[in-house]
C-alpha cells in the first residue's frame, strides 16, 4: 500500500512539473496574415562569391542541374575563356584538344594551351539577405516581393 501511494505521489508531481513548464498558447497565424503576407529582409554579413564546380587540367566536366550563370576562366593566365548562361541538365567540358564546349556547342576551339589549369566557375545570383515573416509559402520561380 505504501508503494502504491509513493507511485501515486510521483505521477502527480511529475504532472504538475509538466504543466508548470508548459508555455501558454502562442498566437497562431490568422487567415488574414496569409492574404497579405508580411516579410522581413536582413542584409547578411558575408560577401558571395563566384564558386569553382571544377578546376585543374584538362579534361573536366561538369553536369548542370539548374539554371546558372558560369564563367571558363584559364587560370594559369588569368583569362577569361567564357561568359554564359546554361540551362538545366547542361553538359560543360573542356578538353585540351577539342576546348570548351557547353551543351554539345562549341564556344572556345582547340587545341588549349598544354600544362594550363582551367576552372568552370558559377557565379552568385540571389540577394545577399535573410527573410522571414507569415504568410503563403514563396514561388521558386517568381521572386519575392520586398517590404
Amino acid at each position: 500500500m505504501h508503494t502504491l501511494r509513493v507511485i501515486f505521489v510521483l505521477a502527480l508531481a511529475s504532472l504538475a512539473g509538466a504543466c508548470a513548464h508548459k508555455k501558454e498558447a502562442t498566437t497562431q497565424p490568422s487567415a488574414e496574415d496569409f492574404r497579405n503576407p508580411q516579410w522581413t529582409s536582413t542584409p547578411l554579413k558575408f560577401e558571395q562569391k563566384p564558386v569553382a564546380i571544377a578546376e585543374g587540367e584538362p579534361p573536366l566536366a561538369h553536369i548542370f542541374t539548374s539554371a546558372v550563370p558560369i564563367r571558363i576562366v584559364d587560370v594559369t593566365s588569368n583569362a577569361q575563356l567564357a561568359a554564359t548562361g546554361v540551362g538545366e541538365r547542361t553538359l560543360v567540358s573542356i578538353d585540351r584538344l577539342r576546348g570548351v564546349t557547353i551543351g554539345g556547342q562549341l564556344i572556345v576551339p582547340g587545341p588549349l594551351p598544354a600544362g594550363h589549369h582551367f576552372a568552370i566557375y558559377v557565379d552568385p545570383t540571389t540577394e545577399n539577405v535573410q527573410r522571414q515573416g507569415i504568410g503563403l509559402p514563396a514561388r521558386i520561380d517568381q521572386p519575392q516581393q520586398q517590404p
